[in-house]
């Protein structure tokens, strides 16, 4: 009879880097958490998928077959905004790291004052309505606060944006 040859290619695995920094300073961020699924859906790595960013604001996952994955952020650090755009790296056969970066945006804040036009003197209970420049309000009293004692008001935790501020007392 004939010899029959059969070939075998072995494809060395890859290895992802996520690094995770301050949007404005580029500075490292820890504490940021990631899903990472194949572009089937189906999670990597461990059970469910989810890889938080170390000290050094990095997360690597060895062992990676070739292919396309999802990467999508589901929990910022703390006073930071939630940057929830996936983004798709290729890990190629290569046996290289693919390395992929998000950055995410300190939340701001909002500080209204409101003073007497002539004397200059602070004034309370003036209302303000507060929205997003989608028209959404902003907060949880539908968008309206009012100054306190010293004539203001201030929003923290504000999402980098555009804001539109109302008098409507």
């Amino acid at each position: 009879g004939k010899t029959q040859k059969l070939s075998f290619d072995n494809y060395p695995y890859g290895t992802i880097l996520i690094t995770k920094v301050d949007g404005v300073t580029k500075e490292p961020l820890a504490n940021a958490k990631f899903k990472v699924t194949d572009n089937n859906g189906k999670v990597i790595g461990n059970s469910n998928g989810e890889y938080t960013t170390n000290s050094k604001s990095e997360i690597l996952i060895n062992n990676i077959v070739p292919g396309s994955y999802v990467i999508t952020e589901i929990q910022a650090p703390e006073n930071y905004a939630l940057n929830d755009t996936p983004k798709t790296i290729e890990v190629k056969a290569d046996g290289k790291t693919q390395k992929i970066s998000f950055d995410n945006y300190p939340y701001g804040a909002i500080l209204i004052t409101k003073v007497d036009g002539v004397t200059k003197e602070p004034l309370a209970n003036a209302k303000f309505k507060v929205t997003d420049a989608s028209n959404k309000p902003v907060g949880n009293s539908n968008g309206e606060y009012v100054t306190d004692s010293k004539g203001e008001i201030l929003i923290n935790n504000i999402v980098p944006g555009n804001y539109v501020i109302t008098e409507i007392q």
